[in-house]
């Protein structure tokens, strides 16, 4: 699988430059998922995604109840009147 790349990075005169940025590159984000995963507890929704910290939004009881009675009503239209069906 990374034959590939390391044959291209061989055949190319800047090869010792591309490896210093690869090595860089690894150690940045070696340090970036430390400090993440210091930082990350049980009640912080995050993910970190392509060197990227990704946070998710809280769970609110209020959002939850009324996205479940507009799907709820919006199942029960589309039933009755044989539209289909609604993903959920």
């Amino acid at each position: 699988m990374t034959t590939g790349y390391v044959e291209k990075i061989m055949a190319s005169t800047d090869s010792p430059q591309q490896l210093d940025a690869l090595v860089s590159a690894t150690q940045k984000e070696k340090a970036h998922r430390h400090d993440f995963r210091q930082w990350i507890t049980p009640s912080i929704k995050a993910e970190f995604i392509n060197g990227e910290v990704i946070l998710h939004s809280p769970f609110k009881k209020r959002h939850f109840d009324a996205t479940y009675l507009l799907s709820s009503l919006l199942s029960i239209y589309v039933r009755v009147k044989k539209l289909g069906c609604i993903a959920t």
